[in-house]
């Protein structure tokens, strides 16, 4: 896991910080690990976080894009946080299908929702990806969650969680980083060198959240804070500009996306479909 942190702009009463959650995957063929198998050996698999899992029942297919990208403004500075091996291009979500979100609000400061559906909202228009939200869930956070969990979601893909929580039960979040949002990446088993993002992870420090909005200026840094987070979910990186979002210290004023980060959102709305996950 690599993180950063976003600071509090002067005069606010809490500080709210931003990381970068990643998760290694890797393809794997029944029978190559010594790892615990949580399907029959016969079927192809994969691994993340040390786990061994198979692949979920592909969806019906799609090879139309659900949506259009805007067209990206020049200038700024963009990084993908993964890039398909020996190639520059990034590893993408699925366009053809919407990122499926589910929210644990245990410590969800007032507006929160408002906020979060604003912030989806965004990345929406931003990546002319669709954005699903499935409504409340009982999943507690974790920081390597399983991307496949048949017994909470059916068989699929886990969604995207976004997790209101605090640092005594997500020690990353102690200190000044108000939250950490990653996604994990999979390869189609017949496609081992090409990679689709498939789930993702948004935690989000709920008390310091709380804090910070109740001062002035508070509710810009919070929407700062999860434009940022959604913009490592969907697949941006840290960037050196301070005049972008996805710099990982907060600048006074910057509540969205700046040029850099739009030109690199809209390139990842701009993915191939894979029918076949």
């Amino acid at each position: 896991m690599s993180d950063g942190r976003r600071r509090v702009l002067p005069g606010l009463a809490a500080t709210v910080g931003a990381g970068c959650l990643v998760v290694a995957v890797v393809l794997v063929r029944a029978g190559g690990t010594d790892d615990p198998v949580t399907a029959p050996t016969t079927e192809p698999t994969f691994r993340s976080g040390g786990r061994t899992f198979a692949y979920p029942t592909p969806e019906p297919g799609a090879t139309t894009p659900r949506g259009e990208p805007p067209e990206a403004p020049g200038g700024g500075a963009h990084v993908f946080s993964r890039t398909q091996d020996g190639s520059d291009d990034p590893v993408t979500w699925d366009p053809c299908r919407p990122i499926r979100v589910v929210v644990d609000d245990r410590t969800a400061p007032e507006g929160a929702a408002t906020l979060l559906a604003e912030a989806l909202a965004e990345v929406e228009r931003a990546t002319g990806l669709r954005i699903d939200d499935e409504g409340p869930t009982d999943e507690p956070p974790a920081e390597d969650r399983a991307p496949v969990q048949p017994d909470r979601y059916g068989d699929r893909w886990a969604p995207v969680l976004v997790s209101w929580t605090d640092p005594e039960t997500t020690p990353a979040l102690a200190g000044d980083v108000g939250g950490l949002g990653g996604n994990v990446a999979v390869a189609p088993p017949d496609r081992p060198g090409t990679e689709v993002l498939v789930t993702g992870t948004l935690l989000l420090d709920g008390p310091q959240m709380g804090a910070a909005l109740r001062v002035t200026g508070g509710r810009d840094q919070v929407r700062s804070v999860l434009l940022h987070e959604l913009g490592h979910v969907v697949g941006l990186g840290h960037v050196d500009d301070p005049d972008e979002l996805m710099h990982p210290e907060g600048q006074p004023g910057a509540s969205g996306y700046g040029p850099g980060d739009r030109a690199g959102l809209a390139r990842l709305g701009r993915g191939p479909c894979v029918p076949e996950l």
